[in-house]
């Protein structure tokens, strides 16, 4: 777990996936979470073209890998 900007995440990964996706997840303090995604991707200096899926348990999760390119 570590904090940035006072936001909360957590980095996990499935224990024998065959997938390299790393989880990340959002302290539930935490009202708006597309913020804290910027937030995070910011800090990496990354752009959103590094996420593989994005969700969540109640609204389900989108695969972002089929939107490449498009």
């Amino acid at each position: 777990m570590f904090r940035i900007q006072k936001i909360d995440f957590a980095l996990s990964r499935l224990e024998g996936s065959p997938s390299p996706d790393v989880l990340v997840w959002v302290g539930r303090a935490q009202a708006d979470a597309d913020e804290a995604l910027d937030t995070l991707l910011n800090a990496l200096g990354i752009g959103e073209e590094a996420l593989t899926f994005r969700g969540d348990t109640e609204t389900g999760f989108t695969d972002l890998r089929d939107n490449v390119g498009s």
